[in-house]
């Protein structure tokens, strides 16, 4: 019975990530949401992939979670091996159709999260440190949109720092009451405070598409002093 359990979550988690993929790219051909509005809704829907970290009953539950992860990047990586391009129609949602756009942009997502499965699995500290990359670093371009305060080259926006900040905040409180009960105490709200101030920091000031990997690794850090 543990083995079909387990086998049926990680079914359950392969369909998580591809079904949005999936249904924006059936969005997008047929003109209902833009690409960056698709892309903005897979960042954000990549957030429940937190709570699968706590649905696996097995010893192997680390590398459990990790084979449907992995699964999503040898099929986003396969056409661009075959051909250098991404003409699979499940990458529609890329913005250049080459390695550079894929690579340091889905595909990071999805590694950040194998990344922290092996060193934060089951932690408050991973657990805060994918809600800031997922929550706050969604919300930072979103809110982003009526910026009128620019820095950095007019790149970010001080709207969008805000929005970064308080999703983080918000979506950390969340996830910390509901997977660790009890566990978000005076210290710890004080530390989500600290923690997303300095992700909205480090989201303002990281150039390109790396802040998917600044972001987590800075949030992280904070929470370990917990």
């Amino acid at each position: 019975m543990a083995f079909l359990y387990n086998f049926s979550i990680g079914v359950a988690e392969l369909v998580y990530v591809f079904s949005i993929v999936i249904a924006m790219d059936f969005l997008m051909v047929r003109k209902r949401v833009s690409r960056w509005t698709a892309r903005k809704i897979i960042h954000l829907w990549m957030g429940g992939l937190i709570f699968f970290w706590f649905l696996f009953n097995s010893q192997y539950a680390r590398e459990l979670f990790i084979i449907p992860l992995i699964a999503f990047i040898a099929v986003m990586l396969y056409p661009l091996l075959r051909k250098g391009k991404a003409s699979f129609r499940m990458l529609n949602f890329v913005k250049m159709e080459n390695i550079y756009e894929v690579v340091y942009g889905p595909l990071i997502f999805i590694l950040i999260f194998v990344l922290f499965t092996f060193i934060a699995f089951r932690s408050l500290a991973g657990v805060a440190a994918l809600c800031a990359v997922v929550f706050g670093d969604g919300a930072a371009p979103l809110a982003g949109k009526f910026g009128h305060g620019f820095y950095m080259k007019k790149r970010k926006s001080v709207e969008g720092s805000a929005g970064f900040f308080i999703a983080s905040l918000l979506s950390i409180y969340a996830f910390t009451s509901i997977l660790f009960p009890g566990a978000f105490t005076v210290r710890v709200s004080r530390f989500a405070v600290l923690a997303s101030l300095v992700g909205a920091i480090v989201e303002g000031v990281t150039p390109g598409n790396f802040d998917n990997l600044t972001v987590p690794i800075a949030v992280f850090l904070i929470f370990l002093l917990v």
